[in-house]
């Protein structure tokens, strides 16, 4: 299996990986979505029942306040959610890490570095992951336990960056969910 196979069969698996949390995410928020919308549904029935009882001028002001209360309702389920789903990729990327396919992904994510970067660039990972690369970075090494999984080589000059980290991976994808649930709560 040449590099590049290896590298296209890797990242194939990590998307696959990402895109099943996702999935599982959209499918758990739509369920508090949907509680939140009947709850949301019978309190709005509850305060027009209230108001006609009260007059309109009190029936806009009960409507405004049930209104607010039900956009911090969703946006506190949305933001649950989105922290739910975050935690589980982090979870199955600490799986990754202890896997013999991240140990065969990490010297060939250091040859693309070296390749975009050269050979004297600075390598940010964790100090304990530099022992699957099988040589010797040395004072290159910048042990950075933020970089969960994977790597970020940066230009010995320092304008130019290559993140391989799984961050960069996992933010990409809280980005979508956000996105993504927003549209739906909005919708």
């Amino acid at each position: 299996m040449g590099l590049e196979e290896m590298l296209d069969s890797i990242d194939r698996e990590t998307r696959v990986r990402v895109e099943d949390l996702g999935k599982r995410a959209r499918e758990e928020s739509e369920g508090i979505v949907g509680a939140a919308e009947a709850e949301a549904k019978r309190l709005l029935a509850e305060s027009v029942s209230k108001a006609k009882a009260e007059g309109e001028g009190e029936m806009r002001r009960a409507l405004a306040s049930k209104s607010m209360e039900l956009k911090r309702r969703y946006h506190n389920a949305l933001n649950e959610v989105i922290s739910d789903s975050i935690a589980k990729i982090y979870e199955s990327v600490d799986d990754f890490r202890a896997s013999e396919t991240y140990a065969k992904l990490m010297p060939l994510l250091y040859k693309r570095v070296i390749g975009a970067l050269g050979a004297d660039c600075i390598i940010r990972m964790r100090a304990e992951d530099a022992r699957l690369l099988g040589e010797r970075i040395g004072d290159r090494l910048r042990d950075d336990d933020g970089v969960r999984a994977g790597m970020i080589g940066v230009s010995r000059d320092g304008l130019r960056e290559v993140d391989y980290s799984f961050k960069s991976i996992i933010d990409m994808v809280e980005n979508d969910l956000s996105g993504s649930l927003s549209e739906m709560v909005l919708h």
